[in-house]
């Protein structure tokens, strides 16, 4: 009992461990860490793959087959988890992190009931960390995020206009259209209208109520178009940064920016401005 806790204590204590596993699994641009980046893909499309076909199949030796397929990737992704905490300078800050709940979400042991056995789709969100191997998806993951104070307050001012829009039109049909019953329905129309949706269930019948929702969907087309060009702007941004560092074995600049290993030979990157 003694041994195992010294164990567990040296493992907790060890640091060269730690960098070396959270090079492996963070690290995208080393030898190792774009290798297990392969295999943890390849793991991900496998499991979304699983709840597919496990979706066809009843009850007999498939079923069986594919519990046993099931726990094996299970507990691939349980080690996985474990190890990402283990190795993470900050724990708290990747299990509270956007990929972190992600992870804790599709390792949920899911389907020992039969009654909840179709909760196990929680599993495609897996799908989501594949974002974060590929360059471009972390560009878009990083545009997204750096763009996300100015979307909030553009859908707070498109929220409060279709709430103004919606009471003027409620004020304008109430009387003439049998459907318009409230400010709500109003609201909805204004929603529907704006986001170029056109349910088609609640409709003005009134000229200057025709007029008004022609207005609303002139503004929606703009509406859409301006989330749009906030994440371009940031996209572009983001293209231009890059690690200004130069790899001290094959020389090639121009990583990425927060890169600490070369992307070409998998050196460490070093304190060299290029020339």
């Amino acid at each position: 009992m003694a041994s195992i806790r010294q164990t567990i204590e040296d493992l907790r204590n060890n640091q060269v461990l730690k960098d070396k596993i959270y090079t492996i699994i963070f690290g995208t641009d080393t030898p190792m860490g774009k290798l297990f980046d392969v295999v943890l893909i390849a793991m991900i499309a496998f499991s979304v793959l699983l709840i597919m076909i496990d979706s066809f199949i009843v009850e007999g030796w498939g079923n069986t087959t594919m519990k046993v397929l099931e726990y094996i990737v299970q507990t691939f992704f349980i080690a996985e988890f474990i190890l990402r905490i283990y190795s993470h300078p900050r724990p708290k800050e990747y299990v509270f992190s956007f990929f972190g709940i992600v992870d804790l979400l599709s390792i949920i042991p899911l389907g020992i009931n039969t009654s909840i056995r179709a909760l196990r789709i929680i599993r495609v969100f897996r799908v989501f960390k594949m974002l974060n191997f590929l360059e471009e998806g972390h560009e878009l993951l990083i545009s997204l995020q750096r763009s996300m104070n100015k979307i909030i307050v553009f859908f707070i001012f498109v929220f409060i206009l279709n709430i103004c829009m919606g009471s003027l039109l409620w004020s304008i049909e109430y009387k003439d259209n049998p459907d318009m019953t409230n400010v709500l329905q109003g609201i909805y129309c204004s929603i529907v209208t704006m986001t170029t949706v056109g349910y088609g269930d609640l409709t003005p019948v009134t000229g200057f109520g025709k007029f008004i929702t022609s207005l609303m969907m002139l503004m929606g087309y703009t509406i859409v178009a301006i989330p749009t060009g906030i994440v371009s702007a940031e996209l572009v941004k983001e293209k231009t940064k890059r690690n200004k560092f130069v790899c001290p074995t094959c020389g090639k600049s121009k990583h990425k920016e927060k890169a600490l290993y070369c992307d070409h030979c998998g050196s460490r990157l070093e304190l060299v401005q290029p020339k």
